[in-house]
């Protein structure tokens, strides 16, 4: 099963001028382009960050091998879009902080075109769960980058398999 999605880019750079030259709170620069087929890799579930609900998403993949999240159901209340988000977009706004500082889900805030604020703090739960960030040393209230080698080399062998799992089964 292939799930149709508009490819986004982030583009910081522009952001950033445009909010320094403006002084006001800018839209996020992205640009939408032909959609693109998702092949559904992996769902799964983790806790949000809060550890109040627990969320199931999915894990896919272009035929290009671009590989992305999305958020699907929330056993708490709050609201969240079901975009999917590439790895290589939130890759793009980690790496607006320099590498040896602490981030937060606040870096996320500009890569979604739905506006819900749990957005962010959902999809960082998601990058939690997959061993991309983990909680840092320094701050209690940030975390810190890893390699997430264990997550890479799974997803690899699922996309070389002929896996494509239906979301809503």
């Amino acid at each position: 099963i292939l799930y149709e999605v508009p490819h986004r880019i982030f583009n910081h750079t522009q952001r950033s001028l445009t909010m320094n030259a403006a002084k006001v709170k800018p839209e996020p620069a992205i640009t939408t382009v032909t959609p693109r087929k998702i092949r559904i890799l992996k769902i799964a579930t983790c806790s949000t960050l809060s550890e109040s609900a627990q969320l199931t998403y999915h894990v896919g993949a272009t035929s290009e091998g671009e590989i992305f999240f999305r958020v699907w159901k929330n056993t708490g209340a709050g609201f969240f879009s079901r975009e999917w988000i590439s790895i290589n977009s939130i890759k793009q706004a980690s790496d607006t902080v320099a590498a040896d500082k602490p981030i937060t889900s606040e870096i996320l805030r500009n890569i979604f075109l739905g506006r819900s604020e749990n957005n962010r703090s959902f999809y960082f739960a998601v990058l939690k769960q997959e061993g991309f960030v983990q909680a840092s040393v320094i701050d209690v209230r940030c975390y810190d980058r890893i390699e997430p080698t264990t997550f890479m080399a799974e997803i690899e062998a699922l996309i070389k398999s002929d896996i494509s799992l239906d979301a809503d089964a």
